[in-house]
C-alpha cells in the first residue's frame, strides 16, 4: 500500500473534485535546510546577501512511500523522486492557501 507522509510544518488539505477533503497532519520533525548568508556587496548602503542552503537530514527512501516537502527542499534534491510538493493550490478570499488539488514533482 502506498503511503504519503507530510514532512512540512503545515497541515496539508487535499481537496478532491467531489468536494471531499483529506488532511495530512503537519510534521513534528519537518525537513529543513540549513541556511547560510554572506554579504557580497552593497547598493548604496543596502547590503546584498548571497544565500546558500545545505543538506539536512533526510528520511531514508522507503518502498511505496512518498514525502510531502517544501518547494526548496524538492528543488535541492531533484534526484528524490519520492518528494512531492503541493500543486493546484486553493486560496481563500485573503489569498491564504487553504488546500490543494494535486501534488507535483520537480
Amino acid at each position: 500500500m502506498v503511503k504519503i507522509i507530510n514532512k512540512t510544518p503545515h497541515q496539508i488539505t487535499m481537496v478532491f473534485d467531489s468536494g471531499e477533503t483529506f488532511i495530512f497532519p503537519k510534521s513534528e520533525n519537518p525537513i529543513r535546510l540549513e541556511e547560510k548568508q554572506e554579504e557580497i556587496g552593497k547598493i548604496h548602503s543596502i547590503p546584498i546577501m548571497k544565500k546558500t542552503f545545505k543538506k539536512s537530514s533526510l528520511p531514508e527512501k522507503e518502498n511505496e512511500t512518498f514525502f510531502i516537502v517544501s518547494l526548496i527542499v524538492a528543488q535541492s534534491f531533484p534526484e528524490r523522486q519520492d518528494f512531492l510538493i503541493v500543486n493546484d493550490t486553493i486560496r481563500d478570499n485573503q489569498g491564504k492557501i487553504i488546500g490543494c488539488k494535486s501534488f507535483a514533482r520537480v
